[in-house]
């Protein structure tokens, strides 16, 4: 086969994969489509080996781009792996549907989260703007029903008076049309002053107590929702169900409560999720999405030994940093005592970080707990 000259175009091809490659999965490495058959897979795997491999080209110092070459073989060869077996094949495939399930669901949960506090704010706003409930032009009149004047004792009439009829006096027609005016704009003002401060309530939905008690019974319902999908399992239903129970009735503590469970509750799920994506990543040899993976379970549930005890592990396959690694494993310890396995863990930690009496103590503490540890007798006995 004749060998070729490294192009530029074909240097920017190389270049552009390798800095790619935590882009793609196994499919989308060997340019196939997920229902390929295998001969189709092993084609592609022939392909992209010839392009990275540098045995095909002519060019004697290939610098950097040598290096790009051998990540895009190790890559491809994986996947071939995988692709190429049908029980690998198939728990991947399960892994990539698992992985798209979990970036939905944490998207939702984030999606609720932000809403909510939206929703708080809003409601926070909103009883501070009706407890200042107040007219640009100033409060409104007082509203006191009218009321006729009481009676008054009439004074005496002068002795020299004409005696006074019992009829009323009328009133001339220019005096009554005067007060009749007067009335008419006393009574405008009042109602229009009414208005204004009504509507501005209805607006806050603050006016009388009918509103409220409906808002009151909208935000109980929305409650009793949520718990029936708290029930069924549904977490993401319940979050929005107490949303809209905020919503409506800010001042309802039970919903407050409430989402302080479902949201523990939550984060415990997408945890879990993240926990067993982990997994799989460690299983397909996929070592930096793994922790990525493990260390999100381990910021939504920091106490939990089992995640604490796999991102120690991973960090430690992976050369990654071993003073993290080492605080992940003395956690994990310190909340399982009785753990040879944690000890065995901090032990290969100390041992690598070149801390040799302390790994020993780690690794004597770990058979001490399991005499049967094959593992930690052997790394014990080699110190």
């Amino acid at each position: 086969m004749a060998k070729e000259h490294l192009t530029e175009a074909r240097k920017q091809q190389l270049e552009e994969l390798c800095n790619n490659l935590h882009r793609h999965n196994f499919y989308t490495i060997l340019v196939v489509e997920a229902d390929a058959d295998r001969p189709t897979i092993r084609k592609a795997y022939f392909a992209l080996s010839k392009l990275c491999h540098p045995d095909n080209y002519v060019d004697k110092d290939m610098g950097r781009y040598l290096s790009y070459m051998e990540k895009i073989f190790q890559a491809c060869s994986k996947a071939y792996d995988v692709l190429g077996n049908a029980n690998k094949r198939q728990r991947y495939d399960a892994y990539l549907e698992k992985k798209k399930d979990t970036a939905n669901y944490a998207t939702n949960v984030l999606q609720q989260e932000a809403d909510l506090s939206k929703a708080l704010e809003a409601a926070a706003k909103k009883r501070a703007e009706a407890s200042q409930v107040q007219d640009p032009q100033g409060p409104p009149p007082v509203q006191v029903p009218e009321q006729p004047p009481g009676p008054t004792s009439p004074s005496p009439p002068p002795a020299d008076s004409k005696p006074v009829s019992s009829a009323p006096p009328a009133a001339s027609p220019r005096a009554r049309t005067h007060q009749d005016a007067e009335t008419r704009k006393r009574h405008d003002s009042r109602r229009r002053s009414w208005t204004r401060d009504s509507a501005k309530r209805r607006l806050l939905g603050t006016v009388g107590t009918a509103p409220a008690r409906m808002n009151e019974q909208k935000g109980r319902s929305w409650v009793t929702e949520a718990r029936k999908a708290q029930e069924e399992g549904e977490t993401l239903s319940a979050i929005n169900a107490l949303r809209m129970a905020i919503d409506v009735d800010p001042g309802n503590e039970e919903a407050k409560k409430l989402l302080e469970e479902v949201m523990s509750t939550a984060s415990g799920e997408l945890g879990q999720r993240y926990y067993e994506m982990a997994r799989s990543e460690l299983e397909f040899g996929e070592m930096n999405p793994a922790i990525v993976s493990i260390e999100k379970a381990v910021n939504l549930c920091p106490e939990t030994p089992a995640y604490l005890a796999l991102a120690a592990n991973v960090l430690l396959k992976s050369d990654g940093d071993l003073h993290k690694a080492y605080d992940y494993a003395q956690r994990a310890a310190v909340k399982e005592t009785r753990s040879a396995s944690h000890q065995l863990l901090l032990g290969k930690i100390l041992m690598k970080a070149g801390l040799q009496a302390r790994a020993r103590g780690a690794l004597g503490k770990a058979v001490e707990l399991d005499p049967k540890l094959k593992e930690a007798r052997s790394l014990l006995s080699s110190l």
